[in-house]
Order: structure tokens, then C-alpha cells, then sequence
């Protein structure tokens, strides 16, 4: 069985420092230390060590869209934009 080389869960890392999990998610410190806190990301500690370290896995899950349905993406009560609008017969 062929095996896919994309970006594989066996080649991602275990865990990540918070200024990697900054750099992988686009997102700042404080946003990623709250999300620690609130529980949203999990969070490795290892004995003897002053190092906080985050699961790759609850990174990539806080990351990945959530499966809903094409209605609830749409956006409500937004007036079109103007491109839209040109192109529309009177």
C-alpha cells in the first residue's frame, strides 16, 4: 500500500515550544497562552524542566476548520459588494 508523504501525523512532532506554535498557527503569544489556559490546547510538562510545551496534535485540531454546512458560512446581513451589484441587471 503506497503511503502519502504530504505532511504525515508520523512526521509532525510530538510537541512544540509556544514561539513554534506561534510561528505555525500565525497566532501571538498572548492569544496562545490563553488558549492554554482556557484548555483549548494541551499542554506538556516535563519533570525537572521550566519548559512549556504544546501538542502538535491539539495545535493542529484548534486549526483545522470544523466541518459545518454552506449556509452557516455564509455571512448574514451584509449588503453586497459592489462588484456584485454592477454586474446585476436592473
Amino acid at each position: 500500500m503506497a503511503r502519502d508523504n504530504s505532511s504525515t501525523d508520523a512526521d509532525a512532532p510530538l510537541a512544540v515550544t509556544v514561539s513554534q506554535a506561534c510561528e505555525l498557527s500565525g497566532l501571538g503569544p498572548t492569544s496562545i497562552w490563553s488558549f492554554l489556559r482556557d484548555g483549548r490546547l494541551e499542554v506538556v510538562r516535563v519533570a525537572g524542566l521550566r519548559r512549556t510545551l504544546i501538542t502538535y496534535r491539539s495545535l493542529r485540531k484548534l486549526l483545522e476548520p470544523q466541518s459545518a454546512s454552506p449556509t452557516s458560512l455564509r455571512r448574514r446581513g451584509r449588503r453586497p459588494n459592489n462588484a456584485s451589484a454592477k454586474t446585476r441587471p436592473l
